[in-house]
């Protein structure tokens, strides 16, 4: 990227984030690398598909600190993730048994949604998103030890 001779753009970065994420365990410090080099570029301003991708990556790594990171930088760039990203963030908290802030992602996305479910974010994955969360708060309430659901989530409703 310090090459003239490539144009830096938001769609370079998403690029080169996706691909570290493509391969299994992908090399967390060399994302990190580009992220801040993606960050501090003033040329380049990241649009929410950068932040989508980033954040689904570092979710599915389970880099829930890293992740988190992530959301408040996307939200102070006036990005909000997609249903598939929150999804992602989501089953990463499950995992490490962090229901607090399940039910902390899920009331911020509702409240955000409130009257405005159309401008916040696109609306495809959100029925995922919502089936899953349910599902969740249902099987802490009725006394079952809450897990992930095995399903799709990610259909394009």
């Amino acid at each position: 990227m310090t090459s003239e001779s490539i144009a830096r753009s938001s769609q370079v970065y998403t690029l080169l984030i996706s691909e570290h994420f493509r391969h299994g365990s992908p090399d967390i410090a060399a994302v990190e690398s580009l992220w801040e080099k993606a960050r501090m570029d003033r040329s380049v301003a990241l649009d929410g598909t950068f932040f989508d991708k980033l954040i689904e990556g570092l979710a599915r790594s389970d880099e829930l600190g890293k992740c988190t990171t992530a959301l408040g930088q996307a939200s102070k760039r006036g990005k909000s993730p997609s249903y598939y990203a929150l999804t992602e963030v989501v089953l990463a908290m499950v995992r490490a048994g962090d229901w607090a802030r399940v039910e902390e992602i899920a009331a911020r996305v509702r409240e955000e949604e409130e009257g405005q479910a159309d401008e916040v974010r696109s609306r495809a994955g959100r029925l995922g998103f919502w089936s899953m969360v349910e599902e969740l708060g249902s099987r802490s309430v009725d006394g079952a030890a809450p897990r992930a659901p095995s399903n799709n989530l990610n259909d394009p409703s």
